[in-house]
C-alpha cells in the first residue's frame, strides 16, 4: 500500500523534533553544514575530459566530494549540455555543504526528462536540511507523484514523518522506500534509526542487523548497532564508551544525544551532546551544531 500524500508536517507542533546532524547514523540526506564560501580544489587542467568525468564519480562514490567538485566543473566547461554531469555537480555540492550551488545545479535540471525526478529529491533533501518542511514535503511529493519508484523521495517523506511523529506514515513510507530501492541497507538503517526515535531500541536492532547482513562493512550500521544493544542493556547511559578511542567515543555520545532528542528528552540530549565535545575536540563541529540547533529549538518555544 502506498503511502497517503497528505498535508506537510508542521515542525511546529513540537518543537523538540528538530533535523539534528547524525555523525553516521542517517544516510541519504547526509550531513548537514553551511553553504558559506569556501576553497575549492583544482585539478590538472590537461586531464583529458573523459577523465575528470570518471575521476568525477569516482570522488563521489569515496565520498570525497571536495575533490569531485572540480573534476565535474572541469567536465562541463568541455561537455556544457551533458545532463549527467550537472547532476553529479549538484550531488557534489549538496553532500559537501554547499547548498546555495546545489540547488542551482539542480534548478538547471527540472525541465530534464533523464534528471527531473533527482533533481526534486535534491532540492527537497536540501530545503529539508534548511527546516523549511513545507517545501522538502512539495518536493519529496511531487517526485513520488510523477515516479512512484522515487525511493529517495520516499525515504525523504519517511523523515519528515519522523519528525512530526507521525509514526504510521512513516512506517508506510519506509515500505514504499524499501519496494523501489537498489540500496536496501539505506532504507533499513533509516528505518532503525525511526524505531530508535519513538524508544524502541528491540525492533532498531532487527532493522539494523538486516542492514548489516546486506552491507556488513558500513560503519553507519554497525554504530547504530552498537547503538541499539546500548539502549537495551544495563549500560543505555553509555559509561561503557570509556574505554573507547576519543573520536569513536565521541560520535557514539553525538547518537546516544540524536535518540533522546528524538525522544524528546532535551535535557539529556544535551548533556550528551556537551559530552561528545569535551571528549573530542576534533568533533566539535557535530556536535556542537546539535547543540546549537537544541538550543534555538527551546528558544523558539519559549
Amino acid at each position: 500500500m502506498k503511502t497517503k500524500i497528505t498535508s506537510s508536517p508542521c515542525i511546529r507542533k513540537a518543537p523538540t523534533r528538530v533535523i539534528i546532524i547524525v555523525a553516521v547514523s542517517i544516510a541519504v540526506s547526509g550531513c548537514f553544514a553551511s553553504s558559506g564560501a569556501k576553497p575549492e580544489i583544482s585539478i590538472t587542467e590537461t586531464l583529458p575530459v573523459a577523465n575528470t568525468v570518471q575521476t568525477g564519480w569516482d570522488y563521489l562514490d569515496q565520498g570525497a566530494y571536495g575533490a569531485a567538485i572540480p573534476a565535474f566543473q572541469m567536465a562541463i566547461s568541455k561537455k556544457p549540455s551533458d545532463e549527467s554531469l550537472r547532476f553529479g555537480l549538484a550531488e557534489a555540492y549538496r553532500y559537501a555543504g554547499y547548498s546555495e550551488r546545489a540547488e542551482v545545479q539542480y534548478a538547471k535540471l527540472l525541465e530534464s526528462v533523464q534528471y527531473r525526478n533527482n533533481a526534486l529529491t535534491g532540492i527537497g533533501h536540501i530545503q529539508l536540511s534548511n527546516y523549511d518542511t513545507d517545501g522538502a514535503f512539495e518536493m519529496f511529493s511531487v517526485a513520488v507523484i510523477e515516479n512512484e519508484a522515487a525511493w529517495k523521495a520516499w525515504l525523504g517523506l519517511a523523515q519528515l514523518r519522523d519528525l512530526a511523529q507521525d509514526w504510521q506514515g512513516a512506517d508506510e513510507a519506509y515500505k514504499d522506500a524499501l519496494a523501489h530501492s537498489n540500496d536496501r541497507a539505506t532504507v533499513l538503517n533509516n528505518h532503525g534509526v525511526s524505531m530508535l526515535a519513538r524508544g524502541d531500541a528491540k525492533t532498531a536492532l532487527v532493522y539494523f542487523e538486516m542492514a548489516a547482513a546486506i552491507d556488513p562493512r558500513s560503519s553507519r550500521v554497525q554504530t547504530n548497532i552498537d547503538l541499539a544493544k546500548s539502549s537495551l542493556g544495563d549500560d543505555a547511559d553509555g559509561s561503557s564508551y570509556k574505554h573507547l578511542d576519543g573520536k569513536t567515543r565521541a560520535r557514539k555520545l553525538n547518537n546516544q544525544g540524536y535518540a533522546a532528542m528524538m525522544r524528546g528528552d532535551s535535557s539529556e540530549a544535551e548533556a550528551y551532546f556537551q559530552e561528545a565535545i569535551d571528549v573530542h575536540p576534533s568533533f566539535y563541529a557535530v556536535a556542537h551544531k546539535n547543540l546549537q540547533t537544541l538550543k534555538t529549538a527551546r528558544t523558539t518555544q519559549q
